[in-house]
């Protein structure tokens, strides 16, 4: 889809949670200009993120999630999965009504979140480490509440990642957590294994690092 059409009609992208995750998607929304920084509000209760974000993507931020709700028209969990229980606590309630929320939490269950948040348009994404170059394989379901234009938003957002894939059982999901979600790290051993091996044969790291990475790109276009 094109990268001209914003993703919002009116109203915020509120991002619970700064980290790895949160920033990717700040990177990959502005890069696609799907949306301006005043668009997004980032809550993160570490001032440390939340001043890095401020500074390197110019987005508004807040430290408290309930905070960075009010306006929002899509709602990202981007927090760990043991933080779940303390932001669904938080936030309960006060997603606005018309609000579409994307969790990307591993493990957390469609039913569960529309049931904590007291929320049905709720879509649930397995995205990969790649996603911090804009390279991830996402898969991603969508709850019986989602309405259709809601369905192009959560698609768009995630294709700003890399490639998204909406699956209809929610079963795949789980399946992606050790496929595509550990793949990063596993092809990374393997790269460094052969690297590895290329130094050992007399080969400089550098060189051996550049044709094995070669190799993994030319494979990969196999």
């Amino acid at each position: 889809m094109s990268s001209e059409i914003p993703l919002l009609d009116s109203g915020h992208l509120a991002i619970l949670g700064g980290g790895v995750m949160g920033s990717a998607i700040c990177r990959g929304v502005l890069s696609r200009a799907l949306a301006t920084p005043k668009q997004i509000v980032v809550a993160d209760p570490d001032p440390s993120q939340r001043a890095r974000l401020h500074s390197s993507e110019e987005v508004r931020v807040v430290a408290a999630a309930g905070d960075a709700l009010p306006g929002a028209a899509m709602v990202v969990l981007a927090v760990k999965p043991q933080m779940y229980p303390a932001v669904s606590a938080a936030i309960e309630g006060r997603i606005p009504e018309e609000a579409l929320v994307i969790s990307i939490m591993a493990g957390i269950s469609l039913d569960r979140m529309r049931t904590d948040l007291g929320h049905d348009a709720v879509v649930r994404a397995m995205p990969n480490a790649a996603a911090r170059v804009l390279q991830s394989a996402s898969v991603w379901i969508a709850a019986p509440g989602v309405r259709e234009e809601q369905r192009l938003q959560a698609e768009r957002l995630l294709g700003a990642l890399g490639d998204a894939v909406e699956v209809r059982e929610e079963g795949l999901l789980d399946l992606a957590t050790g496929l595509s979600g550990p793949g990063p790290a596993y092809l990374s051993l393997v790269a460094e294994a052969l690297i590895e091996g290329g130094v050992a044969a007399g080969f400089s790291r550098a060189l051996a690092q550049r044709l094995v990475n070669q190799t993994f790109v030319g494979t990969a276009a196999l």
